[in-house]
């Protein structure tokens, strides 16, 4: 899942030659188009065919919105991002373990 040195290499030389401004619009239009591929794979029913042609659609605009959330942390304080981020999850990883701590408590009440 970790980017390689090249491909940070290319995103920066991407982010830098368009710029801030620019950059942040085409994030917006990759976001939507990353939307657009999650609600298709909801929809019901849908053949083999499709579905798979779905997923492909799906992997490549998240790639598509990976390389724009890199290109951002570049061209701003990449490290603040980076810093929120793991308060973010250890947050979310104490709300996991508070959930299954009454979880079990729920449990053993019912065996009770």
């Amino acid at each position: 899942m970790n980017s390689t040195f090249e491909e940070m290499v290319k995103c920066k030389i991407i982010a830098e030659y368009y710029g801030i401004e620019r950059q942040k619009e085409q994030a917006m239009e990759e976001m939507s188009e990353l939307i657009q591929a999650i609600q298709k794979l909801k929809r019901c029913p849908m053949s083999i065919d499709d579905y798979k042609k779905a997923m492909d659609n799906f992997v490549e605009e998240i790639a598509d919105v990976y390389i724009m959330i890199c290109q951002l942390m570049i061209l701003t304080n990449g490290e603040k991002v980076v810093s929120v981020m793991h308060e973010k999850l250890e947050r979310q990883m104490k709300r996991i373990e508070e959930e299954k701590s009454v979880k079990v408590k729920v449990v053993e009440d019912d065996n009770n």
